[in-house]
């Protein structure tokens, strides 16, 4: 824009220019004449003959002459000015250019080619770190500790592509910037230990040749960590953040991760953000979320596998036993026990019973409040309340040693025995059934912080855990685990009536009919549940002399719904059946028939 302004100035200029040099050359010799004699008034020091008079002749002479100055001086003196004026309009263009850049040149205004010219732009902080080059080098040559001794695992990683190894690099650089950062409870080793035995387990996974994120993802899963939690004074530990979501704000900030291919920056970051919240992961594209739920699948196995390995370490030097039965007794008044005028609650579930000198605890309500009580490095090291499905939680084996140990641990009871892997009962508490009951014999101790009372309800042992059928289950889940409940009133034994031929006799797979011996007629035996069979009315002998008639057919089997055996006495007798030989003694069989008579049809007008 501005050049053609300047272009068209110039033009107009030059073109008035041409047009006044004419007009004084096609103008009368007279003017240029009384031009030039004021110009040499204006200007003494200028020697110019002129004529006396202007004449035709002259008027070549007198042109050359005003050309000469008048023309050529007043050009060049405004060709000066309006250099002097471009000169200056240049020199103000530069310094108001540089004052701008002075005002961009701050911090904060630029990252990664984003730049604002008003306010702050919010970068993410960088946190220092350390250079390493462990994927690049063999585990000889470096300086940092190898992620395995095993020349396999270190070639599956020397075998990642080069961006993958830079951006693991720079992951472990951070990490090592960071010896003091929280790990988590139940863990004796740093965060770079823990994030390297994590790396270590996912390589030596046979999906890691076909996924090379997740190297990178096992890395830097609790990288997060160094900022989602601050160090108090007291040595403790406060989260202030979510570290999965600062795992991945961080992973951004590392020149590595924006190395990597579009798909796969995606996918590591979101895998990585949603750690703990896959259910939100967005759509960001064709086959993103199906690789990012893949990869967190494969990323919470290794780091499952890599913390069940370090907590074995910290719980290997402890007495375990002995410190699950202190706090089992120090826990032990706090258990709610089914006793006599005992109000818990609403929802409030029952631990056990205390009957005589036996205490009945359920295996889930015993390990749940008794971990409360212990140390919380050594919770989180013994799993918690996780448990792994048909399996017994550390925590119970430890505590079946330490009562095994002290002879209170009952595994005998009317000739059963339980294995010593595994001692829990099932027990009826009334009429409802309990499972992974472990029995304890009451000390004098243990009696000085249980209820006086006993249960009011009658315990009843049906075997031990495994003594159940197949596919039962094994372990009681929460919502049967000792639920405060009104035991329910016996029912009555089901009283068989007296059989007779031709009768139905009740049994647990459902009725049979036992054959008429008068009639001689073979009937079929119903062995479902639903099946039933109806047989002729007995007939008394007649004294008149028998006729000939033709031979009896066998009766049809007539199925029927029929009631469930717990409620024999709303039994149905099913429908009556008509006889088959003509012309006998035995009578007609009545049937009522319910006859629907079709209503008179309506005329319309």
């Amino acid at each position: 824009m501005r050049k053609l302004l300047l272009k068209s100035f110039l033009m107009v200029v030059i073109f008035w220019w041409i047009v006044a040099f004419l007009v004084f050359s096609l103008a009368d010799p007279s003017t240029n004449l009384a031009v030039l004699e004021r110009l040499q008034s204006l200007a003494p020091f200028l020697t110019l003959s002129l004529p006396r008079q202007a004449s035709a002749l002259d008027a070549l002479h007198l042109q050359f002459l005003a050309l000469k100055y008048w023309t050529l001086p007043v050009l060049g003196l405004s060709a000066l000015v309006a250099g002097m004026g471009v000169g200056l309009a240049v020199l103000y263009t530069r310094f108001r250019i540089q004052q701008r850049h002075l005002r961009e040149q701050p911090a904060n205004r630029y990252w990664r080619d984003l730049g604002i010219t008003l306010g702050e732009l919010p970068i993410p902080p960088v946190l220092p770190s350390e250079e390493t080059v462990l994927s690049g080098l063999p585990a000889e040559e470096t300086n940092a500790p190898a992620p395995d001794e095993s020349p396999a695992t270190l070639n599956r990683l020397q075998a990642l592509p080069a961006v993958h190894r830079e951006l693991i690099d720079q992951i472990i650089g951070v990490l090592a910037a960071h010896p003091e950062a929280y790990v988590g409870p139940g863990h004796k080793t740093s965060l770079l230990e823990h994030s390297l035995n994590v790396l270590e387990v996912s390589l030596s996974r046979k999906e890691s040749e076909t996924e090379p994120l997740l190297p990178v993802a096992a890395i830097a899963h609790d990288l997060g960590k160094i900022t989602a939690f601050e160090k108090q004074e007291d040595g403790s530990f406060k989260r202030v953040r979510w570290h999965d979501k600062e795992s991945a704000r961080i992973l951004a900030t590392l020149d590595g991760w924006w190395k990597l291919p579009e798909i796969e920056r995606k996918s590591l970051l979101l895998a990585l953000r949603y750690d703990h919240s896959s259910g939100n992961i967005p759509f960001l594209g064709k086959g993103v979320r199906e690789r990012t739920l893949s990869l967190q699948n494969l990323l919470e196995t290794s780091d499952r596998v890599a913390t069940a390995e370090e907590k074995k370490v910290v719980l290997a030097d402890l007495p375990l036993p002995d410190m699950v039965f202190e706090a089992f007794l120090k826990a032990l008044p706090t258990f709610p026990l089914h006793v006599a005028g005992f109000a818990p609650a609403k929802n409030v579930k029952a631990a056990g019973w205390k009957k005589g000198d036996v205490l009945y605890l359920l295996e889930n309500q015993c390990r749940e409040r008794v971990l409360q009580v212990m140390d919380p490095d050594i919770n989180a090291a013994l799993g918690g309340l996780y448990r792994a499905q048909n399996t017994i939680a550390p925590f119970s084996q430890a505590l079946f040693q330490a009562l095994e140990s002290r002879a209170l641990l009952i595994r005998e009871y009317n000739g059963q025995v339980v294995k010593a892997e595994e001692p829990m009962w099932n027990i009826l508490s009334g009429t409802k059934e309990f499972k992974s009951v472990i029995m304890i014999r009451i000390t004098e101790a243990m009696r000085l912080k249980l209820p006086e009372t006993d249960t009011t309800y009658d315990i009843t042992v049906t075997g031990s855990l495994r003594s159940s059928p197949p596919g039962e289950m094994a372990v009681a889940s929460l919502d049967m685990a000792g639920l405060l409940r009104k035991p329910k009133k016996p029912r009555p034994p089901v009283e068989t009536p007296p059989t007779e031929e031709g009768e139905a006799v009740a049994f647990k797979g459902g009725y049979k009919v036992k054959p008429a011996d008068a009639l001689g007629v073979p009937v079929t035996e119903a062995i479902e549940a639903s099946a039933f069979v109806a047989t002729p009315p007995r007939t008394e002998p007649s004294s008149e002399p028998a006729v000939a008639t033709d031979p009896v057919e066998p009766f049809d089997v007539v199925q029927t719904q029929l009631p469930s055996i717990e409620e024999p006495g709303v039994q149905d007798a099913g429908p009556a059946l008509e006889t088959a030989a003509a012309g006998s003694n035995t009578g007609p069989v009545s049937k009522k028939k319910r006859v629907l008579k079709k209503p008179p049809a309506r005329s319309v007008k």
